[in-house]
């Protein structure tokens, strides 16, 4: 019961302290630094920034604007800390795809795409195209970790009937043997 009471503490100590800005960050740093689930989270972040961007520079609202809109549907506070930091760029006269770069934060498939769409003036329709190369991209990335995982479930339900048939034939055996003698 002890243990029981200590886990509840820290359990609502930890949801407390992730209330905390910078416990939020921290978390997502650590978040983007563990080795499948950062590529996945960079991965999605990017859709999400891509399909904003595309949305209202296609709908002509400027740029700025556009990228303090699509920073708020963020959710990792160290890509959107990195977007505000690009905004600031683009004001200051830096190109776009030069600050996303500059960023650290964001895949070299949207640098790319963002560098051409600034040349050609088609913007919007290469933000368009990365945002669904990038979710296809984070289709299959879960499709990969969930076929990881698949057999790692079977194991773990097979030890838990495993150990479900053991409970229940172990004490019959034992009743049984006692019979016996």
């Amino acid at each position: 019961s002890w243990l029981l009471l200590a886990g509840a503490l820290l359990a609502l100590l930890a949801a407390r302290l992730l209330r905390q800005p910078h416990w939020c960050l921290r978390r997502d740093d650590l978040l983007l630094r563990l080795p499948r689930i950062g590529a996945l989270l960079r991965v999605l972040e990017s859709a999400r920034l891509s399909r904003s961007l595309a949305i209202l520079a296609g709908s002509g609202v400027p740029l700025l604007e556009a990228l303090q809109v699509a920073t708020a549907t963020l959710e990792n506070r160290r890509i959107r800390l990195a977007l505000e930091k690009v905004g600031s760029d683009v004001q200051s006269g830096v190109s776009l795809h030069r600050a996303l770069d500059a960023s650290g934060q964001f895949p070299p498939m949207l640098l790319n795409m963002v560098a051409s769409g600034e040349a050609s003036g088609t913007l919007p329709d290469m933000l368009e195209r990365v945002a669904d190369n990038q979710e296809r991209a984070f289709a299959r990335q879960v499709d990969t970790v969930m076929a990881l995982f698949e057999p790692l479930m079977i194991l773990v339900m097979g030890a838990v009937v495993l150990f479900i048939v053991l409970a229940v034939l172990l004490p019959i055996m034992q009743l049984n043997q006692g019979l016996t003698l």
